[in-house]
């Protein structure tokens, strides 16, 4: 979808040099378990961008990506659901954890949507808007997370997802 109203959006942008402004996600750049499609989908939309922002470049149309991490929305209640397919098998309790943490964090320290809208407001107005904005709960352990070695975090998101509760 996000290509198609690129597209037809395209000859208004180009008249007025106007500005695209996707949404993706930390998720984009971080593979999260029992999140494949969802972050598939993220890092689709964050290599979409950057190629869009460098074909655009010459015609003074700017390209920002929003990269937020969670955020508190109805979404995290939507998501405490059980999954038949798993019960009984060894994945179970690793799903259950991380719906845990998840909906832990969301509802604890997830970002008011008002910080995104105005992340959103910034990309449209500033006269040279960043490429990216990154905003989530704690950007420096995002920070830390997407420059660790995969294995060590593999390790760590293993240790949240095997502890029993």
């Amino acid at each position: 979808m996000t290509v198609i109203i690129t597209k037809a959006s395209f000859e208004l942008l180009r008249k007025t040099e106007g500005r695209i402004i996707n949404i993706s996600s930390v998720s984009g750049k971080i593979g999260f378990p029992f999140m494949g499609p969802y972050c598939m989908s993220k890092h689709a939309v964050e290599a979409y961008s950057d190629s869009l922002r460098r074909e655009l470049f010459s015609l003074g149309i700017k390209v920002v990506l929003i990269e937020p991490g969670i955020v508190k929305t109805p979404i995290l209640s939507k998501g405490r659901v059980e999954d038949p397919r798993l019960k009984g098998t060894i994945f179970e309790l690793m799903f259950k954890n991380f719906q845990k943490n998840v909906h832990k964090k969301g509802e604890m320290i997830g970002l008011d949507p008002l910080v995104i809208s105005q992340l959103i407001l910034k990309g449209l107005v500033h006269k040279n808007p960043k490429d990216r904005y990154m905003k989530t709960e704690n950007n420096f352990k995002t920070f830390l997370m997407r420059k660790m070695s995969p294995k060590t975090l593999d390790k760590i998101l293993n240790k949240i997802l095997t502890m029993k509760v």
